[in-house]
């Protein structure tokens, strides 16, 4: 398997698809966004929840073909950045992006995100167009764009979670065993509609070939 080859494909068709995402509400580097329509808030985050969901198994992948060269986490270090050399920053400040999955809440309704479709054409009746709350959104577009521009060192963090998964697990603590949780991806569907969907299945499998080729080491 040429991980670095699926790690680049995959990688450029999730940068295309949020690049054109960010466009579509206006969204830029360094600003957030405070409202949105609904109609364009629910396809928008269809599409963030099933890009999120993508990154996070790629890199995943990443992080097998770090791990099997034989890469180390490096040890904490106690020495402090200069300061001075860091650039100024933005107007927000961008979370980090979150490297695993949220555990499924069985509870969720038929509202939920992942049950609408992204291709429909929206009705203008005044609850489509009414402004709903979109700073959240806006963040999350930007942490995930921050993460696939800096893919080896999002491998990296994740590295790190394992070796400490590993000392938590042998040590007899609890920990989460694996980043992805049990059964498909969050805001996954069965029927691929879109670029998006592909996109997310494939990465899907990928890493779950990643994650036993681990497991099995």
């Amino acid at each position: 398997m040429d991980w670095q080859l699926a790690t680049t494909r995959n990688r450029d068709a999730l940068v295309a698809i949020v690049v054109a995402l960010m466009a579509s509400v206006g969204l830029s580097a360094g600003r957030t966004l405070s409202t949105l329509p609904h109609f364009l808030y629910r396809r928008s985050l269809l599409i963030l929840r099933q890009a999120e969901s993508a990154v996070r198994r790629l890199i995943m992948i990443a992080a097998h073909a770090l791990t099997a060269g034989g890469y180390k986490p490096r040890k904490a270090c106690g020495t402090l950045p200069n300061f001075s050399l860091l650039p100024a920053p933005v107007d927000v400040r961008v979370p980090r992006f979150n490297l695993i999955d949220p555990l499924k809440i069985f509870s969720q309704d038929a509202s939920d995100a992942g049950d609408f479709d992204a291709a429909f054409e929206p009705s203008f009746e005044a609850a489509n167009l009414a402004p709903v709350p979109a700073t959240s959104l806006s963040l999350r577009l930007l942490a995930l764009k921050q993460a696939l521009d800096s893919i080896p060192q999002q491998a990296k963090r994740l590295a790190r979670w394992y070796a400490q998964r590993d000392f938590a697990l042998a040590q007899n603590q609890p920990h989460r065993l694996s980043p992805l949780r049990p059964g498909p991806p969050p805001a996954s569907r069965q029927r691929k509609r879109t670029e998006m969907d592909a996109v997310l299945s494939e990465c899907h499998t990928l890493a779950i070939y990643a994650r036993d080729l681990r497991d099995s080491s």
